[in-house]
């Protein structure tokens, strides 16, 4: 069984649970404000990503309709969205 977050993730220290958005265009909003990273489809993030407010800390893509985990430049090397990555990395077949 896989986990539902990579070990070693906080989320919301203290509460046991994070920002959760219905709406995907929500969760870049989220990501955009510096808030954490976000897993969204091309569609939304693609002029995003070319203006450099976002950027994608690894080329791969989830499968199906192409979604990228992003989150901003300063925000790619804080502990947990690295292990987030990571993770995500080790879930792709």
């Amino acid at each position: 069984m896989r986990q539902p977050r990579p070990s070693g993730c906080v989320i919301a220290a203290g509460t046991g649970r994070g920002l959760y958005f219905n709406d995907e265009s929500h969760a870049l909003q989220a990501a955009v404000a510096g808030h954490g990273a976000v897993i969204a489809s091309q569609l939304l993030v693609g002029d995003l990503v070319n203006r450099g407010v976002l950027v994608a800390p690894f080329a791969d893509s989830l499968p199906g309709a192409n979604y990228y985990m992003m989150t901003l430049e300063d925000k790619a090397d804080v502990t947990e969205i690295r292990a987030l990555r990571q993770w995500l990395l080790q879930m792709m077949p």
